[in-house]
């Protein structure tokens, strides 16, 4: 078990977890972070939902399972990150190369940051590919990827 794990570990795993499997509840995902070797309380779990804008989705089966919150179409990607995304202010260098972007951040936290730009679903992004500590992004163009490098700078604490 790892005692002492970060918030950032634990993080990135949770979302590892929620998206490859549906979890229902607290206690489901406590269960799962422990079989993964996290030392967690389910205090602990509730308050990493809240904090990671974690939401309940309808499952079409009649449940509910937890997801990344999607941003709403009116909100601008500037209010969807600092209002509901904590991993943006973990990036630490936005860099443009042709029709790429390269996003930089701590150690570990490349899959959660990117998950969270994906959930932005931003029009222009094509795709994403994430490391461990780097993110590419992908869009169609130069100018596209000025704009989305633009949009990421303006919501990310550097």
């Amino acid at each position: 078990m790892k005692d002492y794990a970060s918030k950032e570990e634990r993080w990135e795993m949770i979302c590892k977890l929620i998206s490859k499997e549906r979890i229902a509840t607290q206690q489901q995902l406590l269960q799962r972070l422990e079989r993964e070797g996290f030392k967690v309380t389910q205090a602990t779990i509730s308050r990493d939902i809240k904090l990671m804008g974690l939401v309940k989705t309808a499952d079409p089966e009649g449940g509910y399972y937890y997801e990344l919150a999607k941003q709403p179409e009116s909100q601008t990607i500037e209010e969807a990150g600092r209002s509901k995304n904590p991993y943006l202010d973990l990036v630490t260098a936005i860099a443009c190369a042709r029709n790429l972007v390269v996003v930089k951040c701590l150690s570990g936290m490349a899959q959660a940051i990117c998950a969270v730009i994906d959930s932005m679903e931003i029009e222009y992004m094509l795709g994403s590919i994430a490391g461990d500590d780097t993110i590419l992004l992908i869009t169609r163009d130069d100018e596209e990827a000025l704009r989305l490098s633009d949009y990421l700078n303006s919501i990310a604490a550097k």
